[in-house]
């Protein structure tokens, strides 16, 4: 594993020559560690600390002697993990820069894109995690939704970014196991999900926030349409909650 790799998910130059040591040798003591890295014994010493100090090492006494060692390598998963979420975190706060720059010119008149494709279904709706007045409406049939930008994206990704950033959402939902699954869960995701009982499943589904409605297809269709428009968001709003009052 090369050291710029390792210095790509959050550690220094120093950490990363002792985890290549190990990763090619398995156990070393610091004597060892000291010759293969060429650090001085007193940077090795902090080195060594930080790396037990974040779980990535661990060291045994062997024969009168400290022995080093990777300990699990989910350790360093969880890295990679988390400098992934960090660079989420910064692309998202990207977008929103950008969202509000293209706000400030399109103030005047209404845009409409259409995308194509679970990738960019995937992008749009992540895009709803830079509302800016933290409510998110959700109508429409969730397996739909599902099978078009993935369940597991929308419960391990969407759904916590959306509760870091504090963002509630009222769902308004076909009466689908779907769709229970995610009611017993409201109080702990900042959701309310109402199912509509007396309304015939269609294959679609809308998010509207602040000035944005996002309307999905179908899986066979497979594309969205995105609409920044006040007034059609003030429309569909007043919809959701016209239906949202007569829902369970």
């Amino acid at each position: 594993m090369k050291k710029k790799y390792l210095s790509e998910i959050g550690l220094n130059n120093n950490e990363a020559k002792v985890i290549e040591a190990l990763i090619l040798h398995k156990e070393l003591t610091s004597s060892q560690l000291q010759e293969e890295t060429e650090l001085t014994k007193s940077t090795l010493f902090r080195v060594l600390s930080e790396l037990k100090r974040k779980g990535i090492i661990a060291h045994d006494f062997k024969q009168r002697h400290n022995t080093y060692r990777l300990s699990q390598p989910q350790a360093l998963v969880r890295l990679v993990s988390r400098k992934r979420r960090e660079f989420r975190r910064m692309e998202l706060e990207l977008e929103e820069l950008l969202h509000n720059i293209q706000s400030e010119h399109a103030k005047q008149s209404a845009t409409v894109e259409v995308y194509y494709g679970t990738e960019q279904a995937i992008a749009l709706t992540e895009r709803s995690l830079l509302a800016k007045n933290k409510l998110i409406y959700d109508f429409g049939n969730l397996d739909a939704l599902w099978e078009l930008i993935g369940k597991s994206f929308d419960e391990n990704i969407y759904i916590k970014e959306r509760m870091e950033r504090k963002i509630f959402l009222k769902m308004l939902t076909y009466d689908t196991p779907a769709a229970h699954h995610l009611k017993k869960n409201d109080k702990t995701q900042l959701r309310e999900v109402k199912i509509m009982t007396h309304i015939t499943p269609i294959d679609a589904y809308w998010k509207v926030y602040d000035d944005t409605v996002t309307i999905y297809s179908n899986i066979k269709e497979k594309f969205v349409i995105n609409v920044r428009s006040e007034t059609l968001a003030q429309l569909f709003r007043h919809m959701f909650e016209v239906m949202w009052e007569s829902a369970q």
